[in-house]
């Protein structure tokens, strides 16, 4: 439960923060290649990455995702309701 708990915070975290860390993410060091009109942002691999729940938990700010490279939590992403 734990897991599931945490796995579900991340996926809300994510959709909560990628609005506001999109334009900070996107001027970062990819040569201003990544379109944000086309979803996509800069990753910390400064590789251009199409948003998605794995893409952005993996290139992500880290400060945000909590996302560990030596040992990644799996992520099971899931849709969230739309309110």
């Amino acid at each position: 439960q734990t897991m599931a708990s945490f796995q579900s915070v991340v996926v809300v975290a994510v959709a909560a923060i990628v609005a506001t860390a999109a334009h900070a993410a996107d001027t970062d060091n990819c040569g201003g290649e990544c379109v944000p009109g086309n979803a996509e942002f800069c990753g910390l691999d400064n590789q251009c990455h199409i948003y998605s729940c794995q893409a952005w938990y993996e290139f992500g700010p880290r400060n945000y995702t909590g996302y560990d490279g030596v040992s990644p939590t799996p992520l099971t992403c899931q849709d969230i309701q739309v309110t």
